[in-house]
């Protein structure tokens, strides 16, 4: 009797059992064979999913009985299935982010962190072997997972109430993937009250912290009740070019200009 069937992937041997039933005579045999698999698995996990530019993804390898890594980033709206038979098609569109954080093409390190700088939409495919048996095996992600790198934006309130009452007390200037940012606001009369400009802006967090209008004249005394005017530039790690301006109604209690 010969039974095939598929090898399982594993990093430690295998107990294989096999029984040998004679029913006529109502007895059967058992003998135990150790099998040291040869056949890879592919599996790996990524972190975070989705998240603005720049994004840092760490990727990890879970792989089986495999010595050999490689891994290879798409654009989301490339066919990964022929990966291990044309892995050059529909690469990243610009390899520089990953020649300037020290990787080859493609990443072959077990495992790995990649910030991605471009917003868009990326996936992956893991190639792995054991390279004693020459046996590979990949592994994509499905079309409708992917790492979602947000596109670049801007925008800010029209109103706040900087009364130290806890409640809207800041003007915030709202940002998602942005390079650079300058901000600036004016009174009636076109007198600055506010600026703040940075250039390499690492998330959105540091413009809250550091973009934000307390309310007062450059820092300085409570500005009065009454409409001011804001410009805002900005550019995205997309390279797209933001402009905003606007009028912020503020009311601090003081009296109106």
């Amino acid at each position: 009797v010969q039974i095939i069937f598929d090898p399982e992937a594993s990093d430690s041997s295998i107990d294989i059992d096999f029984i040998v039933e004679y029913e006529e005579l109502d007895c059967s045999s058992q003998a135990t064979v150790s099998y040291q698999s040869i056949v890879p698995k592919a599996e790996f996990l990524y972190n975070p999913q989705s998240g603005e530019a720049p994004l840092v993804v760490d990727f990890a390898n879970n792989s089986e009985n495999a010595n050999s890594y490689k891994w290879y980033i798409f654009k989301s709206e490339e066919d990964l299935s022929d990966v291990a038979l044309d892995p050059n098609a529909g690469l990243i569109d610009s390899l520089q982010d990953l020649f300037n954080q020290g990787f080859s093409n493609p990443v072959e390190d077990e495992n790995f962190e990649l910030t991605y700088f471009r917003p868009g939409d990326y996936r992956i495919s893991l190639v792995v072997e054991n390279s004693v048996q020459g046996c590979k095996d990949s592994l994509s992600m499905i079309p409708a997972e992917y790492i979602k790198v947000d596109t670049s934006w801007v925008d800010a309130p029209n109103v706040f109430t900087p009364n130290n009452d806890g409640i809207n007390d800041i003007w915030i200037v709202e940002t998602t993937s942005i390079k650079s940012l300058d901000v600036k606001v004016y009174n009636r009369w076109g007198k600055l009250v506010h600026s703040w400009k940075q250039d390499n802006i690492t998330s959105g967090e540091d413009v809250v912290s550091n973009a934000v209008w307390n309310g007062t004249i450059l820092g300085k005394s409570l500005a009065r009740t009454g409409v001011y005017f804001y410009v805002i530039k900005g550019v995205g790690w997309d390279d797209r070019k933001h402009y905003r301006k606007g009028n912020i109604h503020v009311f601090t209690g003081e009296k109106k200009l």
